[in-house]
């Protein structure tokens, strides 16, 4: 792929747009960072689970702001993967499109790796065609020297040769390895470090006893200057040498392009900061170390706190005198040499804050050794540092780290302090919580009594420091301000922190201000104003509604009391008349009020006021009105307003409640459940099982507010005995008539009312020859073998041969004589009991006939 013309390698991709930056490493670097963004953006787009908000790319993301939107045409890259539609916060796909094109948003995702690929390869100088590459994606100009510290580009024609300057990265006087593709001698360790990347791991290394000559420390050898060139600081222009992380004269890292006056308080607590883990000062991205301990970036929190860290600045302190000694500027040399008098002068002030004399002088006794490269402080025994993973010349314990002054040591004993007491203050503030107490309250119960449990306190303890705050107050203002309430006094207690003498004079100075401001409201017996606020517990609000409710009783006692006047339809002002029914009656209009005032003029008296609102609230044709107004009862004749009457769903005869209520009590308490019906036509009729349950429904609803208690629950026991009486296991008892569902496919059915005995099918007492007989078998047994059957004769015969109903199977004996046509007494249908047919009554026939045709 890297072998293709520029146009076939990148289809879709503008390569131009993306490095019209530039060609410098750091911009360079730059636009990786952004493809690699945009690569994670394809990948998202082609997962099958898609992140929640896929669909949008939000301006304010500080990842998109600091490299995507950071170099040029990133923002046309997204375009291509679907975000086409400009938001004014952001980029989003175009609603018409519910899911991206995978094929689009794949090809463009392999633009981007290839050339996020092809970047890293030219910047690491590994290009398979260097030259070529470079002229077509940067115009020629090759980037500067690779950023990878440890990588040098391997020459055309190695040839090994031995230098004078020792081990290539760590300067090591012995060198074991000679590495014929990085042409350059290395040690061991360095050796087994540089080579274990995955691009230096098939480099071909020789193995050499030779031991360099001594490197003079004044002057670097050819090698290492080629390889390691000089840099200037950007702070203060200082030459510093190829191997330096850190400037000799500021002490600013190597990459750090902002000068010591542009840094503020702002840029070191920015999104890119990092945190100290010894002492959580923010410092700046560029900063190697931490501006306070001198810690650097990836060192872990330190193992020792408390007084141990404080041993070991003392120590520094007492080793002052074998400082680190580098060339400074003369600013810095002055303000090192005021440090060290201060420190020289001041040592013996931070001996009472160490008790652990034992601890001092194992941790003073201990060996270490200081990284040359990052300044970290080694305590293993080794030359590779456990921070940056480089190589120091020597292998003896080295100067110690440096001294940190009076100040210092105090800051950190003080800031460990606070950060102990502020942890605690706010385990006990969340601990209060969970009782409901207030972080007020617990501050004030600390800062009280010292105690370690706040909670427990206030609610053991506080009430008898309140009676005695109380007291004091009361002493303090005397009669002036009347008795205190414990509300106010706790109020002032937790507003003074606990302080008992500022909290008698802030409760004694809320009171009087409290009853300056009910007396400047028009109350001035101070009696009635103090007891108003003791009843209130402090509350002015509450004080003054107390102060203000005799002053309301005369116009209380007035409007609840004194009776509505009633309304004069012969008033002679008409306009009054017409003005009080719009505004107490609330209707839409002043032609509807006169239409209600002319009605009840016509009417003289036959109707009530609310009944000719509500009709004329609901229309305002009058021949309409005059009928809802005068609805004739369908059963007594008696004429009321028809918001009054009642009816039925099933048909719209109208009743009076008198009519509705003593028709549906006698049929409930008389006639079956099926004679519930309209008293006026008889409807309904439904034959449907699903209309007549829908018909109950709606008249339980009516009788709910219309029949007595004791009648509407013997309304719904028929009804439910109704229901049950439709289950087919639901079986009559023929000893007592009563009636119960039986589970079980046993013949032999015992009544749990009676406790008798019969069979489920013939509905006969059982015996136990029926056991192993059937029905009929067992009626013949019977009738040949039992003389009590045969003396009876006939009688019997009828008794045991009686009808059953067709609809709910239960048994009448059967009389001689009569006609034909039954009504059962428990579901009441009509059948005939020669044919157990239905019967139909007279012309009902002819009516379903004709509704159906």
């Amino acid at each position: 792929m890297l072998y293709l013309p520029l146009r076939e390698r990148y289809r879709r991709l503008s390569v131009e747009d993306l490095l019209k930056g530039g060609t410098q490493v750091s911009r360079l670097h730059s636009v990786t960072t952004a493809l690699n963004i945009l690569e994670k953006y394809g990948r998202n787009l082609l997962s099958p689970l898609r992140p929640k908000f896929w669909r949008s790319v939000k301006f304010n993301n500080p990842v998109f702001k600091t490299t995507v939107d950071a170099i040029e045409g990133g923002r046309f890259v997204l375009s291509l993967y679907g975000y086409s539609q400009s938001l004014p916060d952001g980029l989003s796909f175009p609603d018409s499109v519910q899911e991206p094109d995978v094929s689009t948003v794949a090809a463009v995702t392999a633009d981007v790796i290839i050339l996020h690929h092809e970047l890293n390869l030219l910047i690491s100088n590994m290009h398979p065609r260097h030259e070529e590459a470079a002229q077509e994606l940067l115009g020629g100009e090759l980037p500067q020297q690779s950023l990878v510290a440890d990588y040098v580009s391997a020459p055309k024609d190695p040839q090994p040769e031995t230098t004078s300057a020792g081990c290539f990265l760590c300067g090591t006087l012995v060198c074991s390895v000679f590495c014929s593709s990085c042409n350059e001698m290395l040690c061991e360790e360095c050796d087994k470090r540089a080579h274990s990347h995955p691009v230096r791991a098939q480099h071909v290394r020789l193995p050499c006893g030779n031991t360099a000559k001594p490197r003079s420390l004044d002057q670097d050898s050819p090698s290492t200057v080629s390889s390691r060139p000089p840099w200037r600081c950007y702070s203060c222009h200082f030459e510093n040498k190829g191997g330096s992380v850190l400037c000799v004269v500021c002490e600013r890292p190597r990459g750090c392009t902002s000068s010591l006056s542009n840094l503020s308080l702002g840029s070191t607590l920015q999104r890119d900061s990092w945190e100290c883990q010894a002492c959580t000062l923010q410092n700046s991205a560029s900063a190697v170390l931490c501006a306070v301990c001198d810690r650097p970036r990836l060192a872990s929190k330190p193992a020792q706190d408390g007084y141990d860290s404080v041993a070991l600045l003392l120590r520094d302190i007492q080793r002052d005198n074998k400082s680190i000694t580098c060339p400074v500027s003369e600013k810095n040399g002055l303000f090192a040499m005021k440090n060290h008098q201060e420190s020289m002068h001041e040592p013996e002030s931070i001996g009472p804050l160490i008790d652990h004399t034992r601890q001092e002088e194992e941790i003073a006794k201990s060996e270490g050794w200081q990284c040359s490269h990052c300044t970290f402080f080694n305590t293993r025994n080794g030359r590779v540092c456990e921070i940056c993973d480089r190589t120091s010349e020597g292998t003896a314990a080295t100067e110690q780290p440096k001294a940190l002054d009076m100040a210092h040591v105090q800051e950190e004993i003080r800031q460990k302090r606070l950060r102990e007491d502020g942890a605690k203050i706010v385990a006990l503030i969340r601990e209060g919580e969970k009782y409901g107490v207030l972080p007020e309250e617990v501050c004030s119960a600390i800062r009280y009594s010292g105690t370690e449990v706040p909670q427990w306190w206030l609610q053991t303890e506080l009430p008898y420091v309140l009676e005695r705050l109380l007291d004091a107050a009361s002493q303090k203002a005397g009669d002036t301000i009347g008795a205190l309430t414990v509300e106010e006094a706790r109020d002032a207690w937790v507003s003074s922190g606990g302080d008992m003498d500022a909290a008698v004079i802030l409760c004694v100075t809320e009171r009087r201000r409290k009853v300056d401001a009910l007396s400047g409201l028009g109350f001035p017996e101070r009696h009635k104003v103090v007891a108003a606020l003791y009843e209130s517990a402090g509350d002015v609000g509450r004080a003054l509604s107390i102060l203000q409710r005799p002053l309301l009783e005369p116009f209380l006692i007035r409007m609840w009391e004194e009776p509505q006047p009633p309304l004069r339809l012969d008033s002679a002002d008409r306009q009054a008349v017409l003005r009080r029914l719009l505004a107490e009656h609330s209707l839409h209009s002043w032609g509807r009020a006169e239409l209600a005032l002319s009605l009840l003029i016509e009417g003289e008296g036959r109707y009530e006021l609310q009944d000719v609102v509500e009709a004329v609230r609901e229309s305002q044709d009058r021949d309409f009105i005059k009928r809802m107004l005068t609805q004739e009862c369908a059963v007594c004749g008696w004429e009321l307003p028809r918001n009054k009457m009642r009816s039925l769903t099933s048909c719209e005869c109208c009743i009076c409640p008198d009519c509705f209520r003593m028709h549906f009590t006698v049929a409930v308490k008389e006639k079956h459940i099926r004679d519930m019906i309209c008293p006026a036509c008889e409807e309904p009729e439904i034959s449907d099982e699903g209309e007549l349950l829908h018909y109950f429904s709606t008249l339980d609803i009516l009788l709910r507010d219309t029949l007595e208690v004791d009648a509407y629950d013997l309304f719904h026991k028929k009804l439910t005995e109704r229901t049950l009486m439709k289950d087919p296991k639901f079986l009559w008892c023929t000893h007592c008539s009563f009636g119960f569902i039986y589970e079980r496919d046993q013949l032999d059915v015992k009544c749990p009312q009676c406790q008798c005995s019969f069979c489920r099918k013939c509905k006969r007492p059982w015996e136990e020859q029926h056991r192993s007989l059937n029905c009929d078998d067992f009626q013949n047994w019977k009738r040949e073998n039992d003389a009590e059957y045969q003396a009876q004769g006939l009688a019997v015969y009828l008794l045991e041969n009686g009808i059953t109903c067709p609809h709910c199977k239960f048994s009448y004996a059967l009389a001689r004589g009569g006609c034909m046509h039954f009504i059962c007494s428990q579901c009441r249908h009509q059948f005939c009991s020669g044919c157990y047919n239905t019967f139909h009554q007279r012309n009902e026939l002819t009516r379903k006939m004709a509704s159906q045709s």
